[in-house]
């Protein structure tokens, strides 16, 4: 009984992000959620991704960290050579860098 209560739970959460990560798809991003708890992000389909400006998914970033509070596990960025955590990017001072994808890792 426990376990489906808990996969209710992981089914309505994962549904929340969807639906947090939603007008980025309006917009043209490609967002996939996985089995891992994890979603990426990245702008363009199949093929055909593009770089992207932080700033353009900074709003629905901000809206998953408040959702997930303490169950946020990481942000992590690539500009196509490998994932750095978002916060290094940050400390780093660099302005409006170009990301070819946004992973977010999250426990349930």
């Amino acid at each position: 009984m426990i376990k489906k209560f808990e996969n209710f739970n992981n089914n309505e959460m994962v549904d929340t992000i969807k639906d947090i990560c939603l007008e980025l798809e309006d917009e043209g991003f490609d967002v996939r959620h996985n089995w891992i708890n994890e979603t990426t992000i990245m702008k363009g389909t199949g093929a055909k991704h593009v770089l992207f400006d932080y700033n353009e998914v900074k709003e629905v970033i901000d809206r998953l960290r408040e959702y997930l509070g303490d169950r946020l596990i990481s942000i992590s960025a690539s500009n196509g050579s490998g994932w750095v955590d978002i916060r290094r990017l940050q400390l780093r001072s660099i302005e409006n860098p170009l990301l070819s994808a946004l992973k977010i890792s999250y426990s349930i």
